[in-house]
């Protein structure tokens, strides 16, 4: 895979320098190299696999956020080239992987993009200093680098988006919608009786504003994504629908930078935000039970030198979901988590982040089985993890 990623490099080398020199000048190329030291410790509330306190050490190459780039212009077209890793901290095998490749071109009254780039509903939420956040759910983000087409407008103080983006209704979907991941949110097997298949129709559609003010700014998102999941035997059909609203603010008073969100929307997962709530199917009574999210977060960083700051945040999660039991208590699944990092500026281009943050899982209640019977709250524990990490740019 190491190959992959030289190979990628030496290409896009190439087809530079045997540009012309008028060509050449619109090209630039950026990198940054990440790697981090960090300590993950389970408690054993938490580890319920081994009942013990879990601590383990990781020191890797952090793929999550190292990255080779190369930006191109010509005229009223852009264009961006992104690569990247994946990360053995994260659990994800290293491979050259895609992070960004579009085109957008500038009309003059709008620009259009055609590609893969970040969704507007990409709002990280808490001051984190570690790829991936850690395992957080929307305590700090939602949405993901995605396909799609979308449109950029000028309206007032800022810019309007509007885009439609890759639909998530897809295999991996099909093949989990009767496993047992969803009988955990339906206290019932989730299946449909002689197999599935997932029917797309539309693509995710989303609608975004953000405006920059004198010391403040504002970000507004809203999406939608439905499917429809199959059973194949009887062709009888059952949408499968996420949304979610969301919003950020942040200000500026000299050195101290504030900032909060918050979100609500209903099958999350299927939506890309990691940990969130899935749609699962109440195999006895036949049909979807939705999941529903709501969060929120705080934070605040403050230049204490032009070399080092301080970041804190800090973000709360409630996921419930009806019971497969008509009329009996649904799912509840509560989450709250903290962050905090020193950041330091070495050398030019060169900084260090040094940090400790804390996931408590809290409460977590099944759906009732009986109706009108609310089954017993069970402690899911806490997560900590604190380290370092060195970020080179070049």
């Amino acid at each position: 895979m190491k190959k992959c990623l030289i190979f990628v490099i030496a290409a896009a080398l190439v087809v530079a320098f045997t540009m012309p020199a008028s060509a050449a000048s619109k090209v630039t190329f950026s990198g940054r190299a990440n790697v981090a030291y960090f300590w993950d410790k389970l408690d054993a509330t938490a580890n319920r696999a081994s009942n013990f306190n879990d601590t383990d050490g990781a020191f890797d190459e952090d793929g999550q956020t190292s990255a080779f780039s190369a930006r191109f212009s010509d005229g009223p077209i852009t264009g961006v080239a992104e690569f990247g890793m994946g990360s053995r901290i994260t659990g994800s095998d290293i491979s050259v992987r895609t992070r960004h490749i579009y085109g957008e071109y500038d009309f003059g009254s709008f620009k259009l993009l055609i590609g893969q780039t970040y969704e507007a509903s990409f709002m990280p939420f808490l001051a984190g200093f570690r790829g991936g956040q850690g395992g957080y759910r929307g305590e700090a983000t939602i949405g993901t680098r995605t396909p799609m087409i979308r449109a950029r407008f000028n309206v007032g103080p800022g810019e309007l988006k509007a885009a439609i983006i890759t639909n998530k209704g897809n295999s991996t979907y099909r093949t989990t919608i009767a496993g047992a991941a969803h009988a955990t949110y339906s206290g019932t097997p989730a299946t449909i009786a002689a197999g599935a298949e997932t029917d797309v129709t539309l693509p995710k559609l989303e609608v975004a504003y953000s405006a920059k003010f004198a010391n403040f700014g504002i970000n507004l998102c809203a999406n939608w994504n439905t499917y429809d999941i199959v059973q194949t035997s009887t062709n009888k059909s059952w949408d499968i629908t996420s949304y979610a609203v969301m919003g950020k603010l942040d200000a500026s008073f000299g050195p101290l930078q504030v900032f909060g969100g918050l979100y609500t929307g209903q099958n999350l997962s299927n939506m890309g935000m990691p940990g969130s709530s899935v749609a699962a199917f109440d195999g006895v009574n036949m049909r979807v039970l939705d999941g529903e999210s709501f969060g929120w977060s705080l934070g605040a960083k403050y230049q204490i030198t032009p070399s080092v700051y301080f970041a804190a945040g800090y973000g709360e999660t409630e996921i419930t979901q009806e019971s497969a039991v008509i009329g009996a208590s649904e799912m509840q699944d509560d989450s709250s988590g903290y962050t905090m990092h020193f950041g330091i500026t070495i050398a030019k281009n060169f900084d260090m982040k040094i940090g400790y943050a804390v996931r408590d899982n809290e409460d977590s209640r099944a759906a009732g089985t009986v109706v009108g019977v609310v089954p017993a709250a069970r402690d899911q524990g806490k997560q900590k993890f604190w380290g370092t990490t060195f970020s080179m740019r070049f």
